[in-house]
């Protein structure tokens, strides 16, 4: 099932791409059968299984943001929302794990320079990084040639099958406090901790979200950039090399987009199995009807379809607004600051929230057998409930960051 794009569905023009993305999506839809088969197995690893990984890996999906130069698929932000969405439909944790590692191409091909990014893609290599971006942690020390880190990462959610790892960290600075440094360093370079899946958290178990050990490893010079992207404005390296606005560097709504598509298709997934009950099960009292005849299933279902329906079309606008934002930026236009970014983001935090309300109205309405233990809904309901925890889905904190930052302050 090896992804080709012929002559007519080439990346390079908007019938082509959306014919491409469809094709990602009906392939997501082909494999949600054995996502939904692997659920249990994939909670109890930690991590999706090496079959997904290889289906993942032949459907394209780690190909959608890398640059065609580097055999990619290089077919945008919205595209990739859109199959991370279809993947959650089968398996929540799993899009989870798929999103976090595979998005990260899109800053690789942004922020670093041609010699690093032939490193890092080479000539059609995956490319699968984690990116631990909270803050800054641990520490880094300039040495001839590069730096030296020496940190613990935590929470590298789609580290399992990854490739290199992507990290923020301090750079130690003699005269002054320390500054944000992001390093890239292959798979030989670190070590994954057993501290994921299993049992260990309430939801998203299959998330791959182990830590991450740098002990001293040394990153030569063009594997590190400066943490200076929200300050950025105007061309990349990326958008130098690649002659493509996808690589304009705005990541901030990207970034949140990875999880909310998520969320998203975590609601649908508990739609999917909320219609299959009220079409199979019947009502408790008489007269004993099938559930789906009654007025308050049709209403609960209804309100489902319409917040799912929303939330989808926000991230399809996001989509087509940061490559409109890009492209005019690049062309002589307005610049795609951080602030237009944040405006984007705030859009995609919305359609978190509207995913949330979908879960609150059918999980409650589903009836006490779909809590069970092993029950699909009772798993969908765990993994968002590990969403809520999720800064994305902290939506009162991003208003008072969106209010300071429209307000110049």
């Amino acid at each position: 099932m090896t992804l080709s794009l012929d002559d007519e569905t080439t990346a390079g023009t908007a019938r082509g791409s959306r014919l491409a993305e469809d094709e990602l999506v009906l392939r997501a839809q082909e494999l949600r059968e054995l996502l939904v088969k692997e659920q249990e197995d994939t909670e109890r690893a930690g991590h999706y299984s090496e079959r997904i990984h290889e289906a993942f890996a032949d459907a394209g999906f780690y190909r959608i943001l890398t640059p065609a130069a580097f055999g990619g698929l290089e077919l945008g932000i919205g595209t990739f929302f859109r199959v991370v969405t279809e993947v959650a439909r089968g398996n929540p944790s799993a899009a989870w794990c798929l999103a976090l590692g595979a998005g990260h191409a899109l800053p690789m091909a942004s922020y670093w320079s041609a010699e690093a990014q032939r490193e890092a893609f080479g000539e059609g290599r995956t490319f699968i990084a984690p990116h631990r971006n909270q803050g800054g942690f641990g520490k880094a020390v300039r040495v001839d040639g590069g730096y030296v880190v020496d940190c613990t990462f935590n929470y590298c959610s789609g580290v399992p099958f990854s490739t290199h790892f992507m990290g923020t960290t301090l750079l130690q600075n003699p005269d002054g406090p320390p500054s944000q440094l992001v390093v890239v360093v292959p798979r030989e370079s670190y070590t994954v901790l057993d501290d994921w899946g299993n049992g260990r958290t309430l939801g998203m178990q299959g998330s791959g979200s182990n830590s991450v050990v740098l002990d001293n490893v040394f990153v030569p010079d063009h594997m590190a950039v400066p943490y200076n992207w929200h300050d950025h404005v105007g061309p990349t390296p990326g958008t130098e090399l690649h002659d493509n606005p996808l690589y304009i560097g705005r990541l901030t709504a990207f970034y949140a987009g990875e999880v909310i598509s998520v969320a998203i298709g975590t609601a649908q997934a508990a739609l999917d199995e909320y219609e299959s009950i009220i079409r199979t099960r019947t009502t408790l009292k008489e007269p004993r009807v099938l559930k789906m005849e009654t007025e308050t299933a049709q209403r609960v279902l209804g309100r489902a379809l319409i917040l799912t329906d929303a939330a989808q079309s926000i991230m399809a606008d996001v989509g087509r607004l940061h490559t409109e934002l890009a492209t005019a930026a690049l062309d002589g236009g307005a610049p795609f600051t951080y602030v237009e970014d944040t405006r984007l983001r705030g859009r995609v935090h919305q359609a978190g929230q509207l995913a949330i309300q979908a879960m609150d109205l059918i999980f409650p309405n589903a009836g006490s057998s779909a809590a069970r233990q092993g029950e699909p809904l009772q798993r969908y309901y765990r993994d968002m409930g590990m969403f809520r925890g999720h800064p994305t889905a902290l939506i009162d904190d991003l208003a008072v960051g969106h209010g300071r930052t429209h307000l110049g302050l």
